[in-house]
C-alpha cells in the first residue's frame, strides 16, 4: 500500500488559522463587518432559524465598555480594533429538552466568520476570561440572550514565540497521513 500525501496545502485557510497575540490595529470599515456577517449567514442552523447574533463593537467609547469586562489575563486583547460579541438565543422549535442546538449553531457560524477573517488576513481570536454580565449590560441585551464568547479582532502581529509555534505547526502539517 503506497503512502498517501497529506491533503494539507499551503494557503489552506484551516492551516493558516491559529491563535496569536498580540494584535496589530486595523481600520474597521462597514464593508469588513458586512463581509464577516455574510460568512456567518452561510452556516447551517436548526430549521434555518439562525439563533445567533453578532454585535460588532468598535469606536473608542464602545471598545472601552467591552475592555472593562476583560480580566487581567486578557490585557493583550485590549489592543483589539474591534470586538465581536457572539450571542445566542433560544428559538421556538430548536430547543428540545435534551439539547440546546442554538449553541451548536452559533459555534458553526462563529467558525465560518473566523475562517473568513483568516482569508482576509485578519485575526478573530475567541476569548474566555471576561465578565459576561458586564458585556451583557454594556450591550443592553435582553434576558433571553446569552453571551457565548467575545472575538478580539485585529491584524496578526509577528511575535517571535508565535512565529516559532506557527513554524512547528507547519512542520507537523507536512507529516504524511497514516494509511487507512
Amino acid at each position: 500500500m503506497g503512502k498517501k500525501k497529506s491533503s494539507k496545502k499551503k494557503g489552506n485557510t484551516f492551516c493558516a488559522t491559529h491563535a496569536c497575540r498580540p494584535l496589530q490595529p486595523l481600520v474597521v470599515r462597514e464593508e469588513l463587518v458586512q463581509n464577516l456577517v455574510a460568512s456567518a449567514q452561510m452556516a447551517p442552523s436548526c430549521f434555518s432559524q439562525e439563533s445567533w447574533r453578532f454585535e460588532f463593537v468598535y469606536g473608542e467609547r464602545s471598545l472601552e465598555l467591552v475592555r472593562d469586562a476583560l480580566e487581567e489575563n486578557l490585557v493583550w486583547a485590549s489592543t483589539a480594533s474591534m470586538f465581536v460579541a457572539v450571542l445566542a438565543s433560544k428559538r421556538k422549535g430548536c430547543v428540545p429538552e435534551e439539547a440546546s442546538w442554538h449553541f451548536f449553531d452559533v459555534g458553526i457560524a462563529t467558525g465560518f466568520m473566523i475562517m473568513r477573517g483568516t482569508d482576509l488576513g485578519i485575526v478573530l481570536e475567541p476569548l474566555t476570561g471576561f465578565d459576561r454580565n458586564k458585556v451583557h449590560a454594556a450591550l443592553k441585551l435582553d434576558k433571553d440572550t446569552t453571551v457565548v464568547t467575545l472575538l478580539a479582532v485585529g491584524r496578526y502581529l509577528a511575535d517571535p514565540v508565535d512565529e516559532l509555534r506557527h513554524r512547528i505547526r507547519e512542520l507537523r502539517d507536512e507529516r504524511e497521513d497514516l494509511p487507512v
